[in-house]
């Protein structure tokens, strides 16, 4: 059971923060809904007011403006709120050759920077926070800890992700503020382009549902662990990547020409 009243979810208009939403608020907390989409927003704020009587709000900000990050930042401030998750992200399947340098730099900004950035204006936040251990998850990705052919820019800022998680997470252990990742694998949501959507077929790769994903982010509130990562084989690789990144490129290798039918 989440032991949580409040919580600011960023990307909640999402694939993934629908469900996310709608499950927290069955579980009576109370939900600031934040994104960039007033409509979208709205919608969802419609649908979990006809379903709970929580007096959930919607903040429209954009995660990569230093203007949105200080609106989220007062937002959490002013709400309480005990427990943010991070869903924010963009990805691009490409060949980091052909990617366009302003693309590249966009994902950096969103996957990466602007998390940290606005982390960084949390944590007062969070640390001034009456909840016993308030928590701030972002959402990764698998291939944060598997580079992946086609995702180069994109595995990049999940593999800082990851890293400035854990490193940020270790120089918070003395603290009740507890930093954490979660990383599902490919999802059926809009941030997979129709391509991309074909080359996991291709390569038999396994889709989440969004409802699935949420799911397991709901479970993850109230363990201990401090990271997750959802999918087999998909753990599998990350381990091996880890102890032996040679038999994971050997392996990438043999698919590689069939990745290079779907990125040019």
């Amino acid at each position: 059971m989440n032991t949580h009243t409040t919580a600011l979810i960023i990307g909640a208009g999402g694939g993934i923060g629908r469900p996310l939403c709608l499950a927290l608020a069955r579980q009576g907390v109370q939900v600031l809904l934040a994104g960039r989409k007033q409509n979208v927003l709205e919608a969802l704020h419609q649908d979990m007011t006809e379903n709970t009587h929580n007096p959930h709000r919607i903040l429209v900000a954009d995660i990569c403006t230093d203007e949105g990050r200080a609106t989220l930042i007062s937002a959490a401030r002013d709400f309480q709120a005990s427990l943010i998750i991070n869903l924010s992200g963009i990805n691009q399947l490409t060949s980091f050759q052909q990617q366009e340098s302003n693309a590249v730099k966009h994902t950096i900004e969103t996957n990466l920077l602007a998390p940290m950035l606005l982390t960084h204006g949390l944590l007062p936040v969070m640390q001034n926070s009456h909840h016993q251990q308030p928590q701030i998850i972002h959402i990764g990705s698998t291939l944060g800890s598997i580079g992946m052919p086609g995702y180069t820019s994109y595995c990049s800022s999940k593999f800082g992700l990851y890293g400035f998680t854990q490193a940020l997470s270790r120089e918070l252990s003395d603290q009740p503020v507890r930093i954490r990742y979660f990383a599902p694998r490919t999802t059926k949501t809009d941030i997979n382009s129709e391509a991309a959507n074909d080359l996991n077929a291709a390569l038999g790769n396994t889709s989440d549902s969004p409802e699935t994903v949420a799911h397991e982010l709901i479970s993850f509130i109230a363990t201990p662990a401090q990271n997750k990562y959802l999918g087999w084989p998909e753990k599998l690789f990350i381990k091996l990547n880890a102890v032996w990144p040679e038999l994971v490129s050997q392996q990438l290798r043999k698919k590689l020409p069939l990745i290079r039918q779907y990125i040019g």
